[in-house]
């Protein structure tokens, strides 16, 4: 019902344990690498590093170029304003530079800190 009849899926983990609780949609019939749900983790870097904040202001486009490779927002729309905004909206653009400004130790260190695997 949350996601109103739109393709996706949902995870209820326990916030203590990192139990899986429910699955539901693709989050269960077809496992998807981490995609937007890593956005939390790549937010709480960048906000700790202070790379960004969440009344900072981005340019709304439909993508960017990172490293060479350009970057598209989901669908193809357009998203940007504020972090906060940004962020709420899902926003690739905004997001997808925020990696090399945080830089890969402080990434993946988070990323541990919030039970992500990474090999």
């Amino acid at each position: 019902a949350g996601l109103a009849g739109r393709a996706g899926g949902v995870a209820v983990l326990d916030a203590r344990s990192g139990a899986v609780r429910a699955l539901a949609g693709t989050a269960f019939s077809a496992p998807q690498p981490p995609g937007s749900t890593f956005k939390v983790v790549t937010t709480t870097a960048a906000l700790e590093k202070g790379v960004v904040g969440l009344n900072q202001q981005f340019p709304v486009t439909d993508g960017i170029n990172v490293g060479g490779r350009f970057i598209a927002n989901a669908h193809d729309e357009f998203c940007g304003g504020s972090f906060s905004q940004s962020f709420a909206e899902s926003c690739n653009a905004v997001f997808a530079p925020l990696g090399p400004k945080i830089g890969a130790e402080d990434l993946v260190g988070t990323a541990e800190r919030s039970r992500f695997t990474i090999h």
